[in-house]
């Protein structure tokens, strides 16, 4: 059964539905979503090419896709059309190659989340790769992805400072807190303010959103992990 995160090989004689004429046969793509067709139900499976096919697109292809405002670094095809194959490529070189062509020929329309960094250097890199397989505007499915991210990356306990940024009125900017884990967004209120942690300020403990802490230790791989998510929520508000 084909999974998220499959690499899948087109099969023969399969052209692009959108294009007639342009044959996908042998083209690789990593699956990333899931739907089917609204007129017949047809199961469909979402991919983004992967680097090899990047690389042997049809420019004439690509510059349609733009002039269309589509695009071309993924496409929806019917599950049947499709066959699972080994990995030619990790997620970190794909988003290296979308990076490469989007500074060359830009793209068309956004609408995964990922591609909204691109052109943003190494922090988009590291971005787009969290946001990875998330539909632009689904803010909840983002910070769900960004707590996975975390939970595996980020280790506890931690000393930060409340951010320049912060508009409320509980602490003072600057203020030292630790940080200690995270909070159930389900059982707190859900994601309105991202992704929530336990803080302790002079031995009292809060609740408090991680978007408006700054790790204090910025040669610590923390200061880095915390950062990227502040910088991808401030783009937000």
């Amino acid at each position: 059964m084909i999974q998220i995160g499959d690499f899948v090989r087109v099969k023969p004689n399969v052209e692009d539905p959108d294009f007639k004429g342009l044959s996908l046969g042998n083209w690789v793509g990593i699956v990333n979503d899931f739907a089917e067709d609204e007129d017949d139900k047809t199961p469909l499976i979402g991919l983004e090419w992967d680097v090899n096919t990047l690389k042997q697109m049809p420019k004439t292809h690509i510059l349609e896709c733009i002039d269309k405002g589509w695009d071309y670094f993924s496409i929806y095809l019917r599950a049947k059309d499709v066959e699972v194959v080994a990995a030619r490529n990790t997620l970190a070189e794909l988003m290296a190659m979308q990076e490469k062509l989007y500074k060359t020929h830009g793209v068309g329309d956004k609408e995964w989340a990922s591609e909204r960094w691109l052109g943003k250097g190494e922090q988009g890199l590291r971005i787009r790769q969290v946001l990875w397989g998330i539909e632009a505007g689904h803010w909840e499915n983002e910070c769900k992805s960004w707590l996975h991210y975390l939970r595996e990356e980020l280790v506890f306990p931690f000393t930060a400072k409340v951010a320049d940024h912060y508009v409320g009125v509980s602490f003072t900017k600057g203020a030292m807190v630790v940080v200690t884990g995270f909070l159930l967004n389900e059982e707190n209120g859900g994601y309105n303010y991202g992704l929530l942690v336990h803080i302790n300020k002079d031995g009292t403990p809060f609740c408090f959103p991680l978007s408006d802490l700054e790790v204090t230790d910025q040669s610590s791989p923390k200061f880095q992990l915390v950062n990227d998510y502040v910088t991808w929520v401030l783009s937000r508000r």
